[in-house]
Formats: structure tokens, C-alpha cells, sequence
């Protein structure tokens, strides 16, 4: 289905811009990391400070015509660990996307991405740190329609699906498919009212697990309150059956002020997801972060991020899980096509489950970025 996709919109966008020209935009990273407690016991390499080097060459495509838009990118990661080579790992990360009007109040938006990994240190977007030993192979497809149907109203369907597959036989491999609709009320030109309703359907490769579906009914409230000022905040019910009936709440609020010299935002969410292979339950995913940004000149700036994660598994509480990072960075751009980075951070996971590891890692990096811009 992926590959069809991705067919249909490179003939569409050729139809529709052929006198265009590809953009294509290579960038560089290289990296210097060292860190405290930079592995687990876990996977056989002990627990013990480490300095990496880190290289991440990638590559986007990209195409524009009157009415369609066609983006494809690949990236490579290679992590060399100095002192303990038995951890060194590599990534392969790969995009296409399509976004085009098929007429004046329609648009559709598709895209897939493909992420293999040999990293057996894995932190996904819920906080969870995972210790795999093998590689972990990721896929997502998205495909979205839009209408305007008037001014102040705006609708959309979608439908995603995602597989997670690993090659260590104790990760529970999972498939999720999800539909969804939404709409969008403009009250006035700087508040809207979203409505939404979706459905997800999560399998486990797991012979203990029949397997999940969830309703979830959900109304949002954004407003921009001045040019400098704007929050949010949604809620909704969650309804799941498979592994017996399950009744939960969503949740998400955030807020953003910009100054002359800097912005602060802060984040709360909460979702219903799986758990990164580490069982075959709903897992629930409570996060609150913030990130505070200064200008220090036209071409410096510093951010302090920090984040709160924690994720319970329904409906046994196999999944117990708490974390805590912090980041403190520098950026610096003497170049148009040239930026360095420098910083610390922290991590912590606490586990009061049967599944995952308890980890305390610290961490000072130094990087360097490249990148061009060239008309093919």
C-alpha cells in the first residue's frame, strides 16, 4: 500500500509541475557526546562512562508545482563509541511525502516514513528508554483530506497506520491502524473550536494478546490572545475493548509567549498508546515539559527544555514507568550554512513495573552542522 502511494504522488506531482525544478538540500552533523552510565548491564556491556562520535549525513528532495508538492528525504546516523565498541550502532531513516489542492477548498496531504535501527538504547516519543539487542525496524503511513466549507468552518478525514517490529524475540511486535474525523469552527478570527473522533485498532504479536480497539471523542479550544500570547487546551473519553472494557480520559493544554528576546512555552498531554514493545497492553502517557529560549544575538541563542514522562500500562500495570530529562543548550550560527551547538543534559527512568530498565545518564555534547541549498 506504501509503495502505490508513494507512486501515485510522484505521477501527480510530475503532471502537475513539470517545468519546475528538484531542490535538493544535503546537511551535514557531526557530534561529540560524553556520557556517564552511557550503556546498561543489560545488553553485556556494562554501565560505564563512555565518549561517542556521532555522524548524520542526510539528503531532502523536493519538488513544487502550481498545485502539488512532492518531498522525499533519507538520512544516515552512525554512533562510534570510543571505549566500548561492542555499543556502536547505525540508523537508516527514510521520507516521502505529497501535498496537493485538488481543488480551490480541498487539499490532501499523504506521506511514509521507514526508520531501521540498530541502537539498543531506544527512547521513544513517551519517554521510555528500552534496551534492545537487536534491531528495531519502524513504519508509518498517513494519508489526509481537507475542505473548507466556509470561512469559519473546515473539516477532515484521515487514516494512519504504523507497524513496530523487532528482531529480539522478547519485544512485543505491534501494528496500529487508525481512522479519524475532525472539524474546526473559527468563533472568531483569533479563537477556533475543534471538534474530533477517532478509532485505533492496536494488534500484538503475542499469543497472549487478542488485541485492542479504542474510540476516543475529543473537543479542543485554541485562541491566540495577542500577538505574543497563545494557549490551548483539549479534552476527550477513551473507550477500549479487547483487553477488557477500558473507560479512561486525553488531555492536552500548552501555552506560548514570545518576548523581544526569547519565548517560554509549557506542555501538558495525555494519550493512549502502546508501550514500545515492552508489553502487549494500552499504555497510558502522562508528559509535561517546558522550554525556555533567550536570543543572546542575531546569530547565538540558549534553551533550557526539561520534561516529565510517566506511563502506566492497562489493564495489568506491566508498564510502570517514570522519567525525568533536563537539557541545557547553546546555539550559534556564524555562517548562513554553518551552526554550533553546545550543551548539557539529563535523564532518569524509574521503573515500578515488571517491564523496563531504571537508568540515571548525564550527558555534554559539542556539534557541528552543514548544510547547502542547490537547484537541480
Amino acid at each position: 500500500m506504501y509503495r502505490r502511494l508513494t507512486l501515485a504522488g510522484f505521477l501527480l506531482l510530475l503532471w502537475a509541475g513539470q517545468a519546475c525544478a528538484w531542490v535538493a538540500t544535503p546537511a551535514l552533523t557531526t557530534e561529540y557526546r560524553f556520557e556517564s552510565n552511557s550503556g546498561a548491564a543489560a545488553v553485556g556491556s556494562g554501565g560505564g562512562d563512555d565518549s561517542i562520535l556521532k555522524a548524520s549525513p542526510r539528503l531532502d528532495l523536493e519538488k513544487k508545482g502550481m498545485n502539488a508538492a512532492f518531498n522525499a528525504g533519507y538520512g544516515f546516523t552512525g554512533n562510534y563509541y570510543l571505549n566500548g565498541r561492542d555499543r556502536d550502532w547505525t540508523a537508516h531513516r527514510g521520507t516521502v511525502g505529497l501535498e496537493m489542492r485538488v481543488s480551490p477548498l480541498t487539499e490532501l496531504n499523504a506521506g511514509y516514513d521507514f526508520t531501521y535501527t540498530r541502537e539498543p538504547r531506544e527512547v521513544t516519543l513517551t519517554g521510555i528508554e528500552a534496551f534492545r539487542t537487536t534491531a528495531v525496524r519502524s513504519h508509518n503511513g498517513l494519508i489526509r483530506g481537507s475542505y473548507t466549507i466556509s470561512p469559519r468552518l473546515a473539516g477532515s478525514l484521515s487514516l494512519s497506520g504504523n507497524a513496530l517490529e523487532f528482531e529480539d524475540p522478547s519485544a512485543v511486535d505491534s501494528k496500529t491502524y487508525s481512522a479519524g474525523a475532525a472539524g474546526e469552527f473559527r468563533w472568531t478570527e483569533r479563537t477556533s473550536i475543534t471538534p474530533a473522533y477517532g478509532f485505533t485498532e492496536i494488534t500484538y504479536d503475542s499469543d497472549a494478546s487478542t488485541g485492542t480497539e479504542t474510540h476516543s471523542l475529543s473537543a479542543g479550544f485554541s485562541t491566540r490572545h495577542s500577538e505574543s500570547l497563545t494557549y490551548g487546551i483539549s479534552a476527550g473519553m477513551t473507550y477500549s475493548t479487547g483487553l477488557g472494557d477500558h473507560l479512561d480520559w486525553t488531555a492536552a493544554a500548552g501555552i506560548s509567549k514570545s518576548f523581544r528576546r526569547g519565548s517560554v512555552s509549557a506542555a501538558y498531554s495525555r494519550s493512549v498508546s502502546n508501550s514500545s514493545g515492552l508489553s502487549d497492553e494500552l499504555n497510558i502517557n502522562d508528559t509535561v515539559s517546558a522550554v525556555l529560549t533567550r536570543h543572546l544575538s542575531e546569530s547565538a541563542s540558549m534553551s533550557v527544555r526539561v520534561a516529565y514522562a510517566m506511563n502506566n500500562s492497562e489493564p495489568a500495570g506491566t508498564v510502570d514507568l517514570q522519567s525525568y530529562s533536563a537539557d541545557v543548550g547553546i546555539s550559534w550560527k556564524p555562517l548562513p550554512w554553518a551552526a554550533v551547538g553546545a550543551g548539557v543534559s539529563h535523564f532518569n527512568q524509574l521503573s515500578d513495573g515488571i517491564a523496563g530498565a531504571e537508568m540515571e545518564r548525564n550527558s555534554l555534547y559539542l556539534n557541528l552542522t552543514v548544510h547547502g541549498e542547490h537547484r537541480l
